[in-house]
């Protein structure tokens, strides 16, 4: 399975970009991986598909 993850500018924000650090990265990949995976071990390919596909 693919994810991909977008930041958000908060509130008031100037600046045109918004990055995340290294370390918010990790904590964000590790928390999707985990996610993904027990929702692909809880179900069959077929139930999984509609998931991914609505």
């Amino acid at each position: 399975m693919f994810c991909i993850g977008f930041t958000k500018k908060r509130d008031r924000q100037v600046k045109r970009t918004c990055y995340a650090q290294s370390s918010q990265i990790r904590q964000i990949r590790r928390k999707m991986v985990e996610i993904m995976v027990n929702q692909a071990s809880s179900c069959d390919l077929k139930e999984l598909v509609a998931k991914l596909i609505p």
